[in-house]
C-alpha cells in the first residue's frame, strides 16, 4: 500500500518548471489534503472528485480557489498576470478562470494518479523481492 505522506511528498518533489506546473502541483497537494485516509490500496479519479461530476463542478464547489485573481496568481507567469491585469481579464477569450482552474485540477488528478501508479509498482516490486 502507498502511504498518504509518501504520495504527498512525492508530489512535492515532482518537477515543476513552469508557473502552470507549480500551480498544478499545489492543486494536487490540496486535493490530497481533503482525503482522510493514511494508506491507499487503490486510487481513482472518482475518489479525487469527492462526489463532483467533473473537475469543472469541483472547481465551482468552493473547495478550491474562487476568486479570479487568486486562480490567476496560482497558474500564471508574471507576464500573463500583467496581460490579464491580475486576473481581471480572461487569459483566453473562450475560458473563464473557473474553467482554467478546472483544467489545472484535471492535470493535478493526472499527476496524483501517475505518481500513485509509480509508487504502487515500486511497492509491489519491493514486496515481491522480499517474498522471493
Amino acid at each position: 500500500m502507498v502511504t498518504h505522506d509518501k504520495l504527498v511528498q512525492s508530489i512535492k518533489n515532482s518537477s515543476a518548471r513552469s508557473a502552470w506546473q507549480r500551480g498544478v502541483r499545489e492543486y494536487a497537494i490540496e486535493i490530497l489534503s481533503l482525503m482522510s485516509v493514511t494508506e491507499y490500496e487503490a486510487l481513482t479519479e472518482e475518489d479525487l472528485l469527492y462526489g463532483a461530476e467533473s473537475w469543472f463542478h469541483y472547481s465551482q464547489s468552493g473547495n478550491v480557489l474562487v476568486a479570479d485573481a487568486d486562480i490567476a496568481h496560482r497558474l500564471c507567469t508574471p507576464t500573463q498576470l500583467k496581460l490579464t491585469n491580475d486576473g481581471k481579464r480572461l487569459l483566453a477569450r473562450r475560458y473563464t478562470w473557473l474553467e482554467v482552474q478546472a483544467n489545472a485540477l484535471h492535470n493535478a488528478a493526472e499527476l496524483i494518479l501517475s505518481i500513485f501508479s509509480v509508487l504502487q509498482k515500486a511497492e509491489e516490486i519491493k514486496t515481491n523481492s522480499v517474498v522471493s
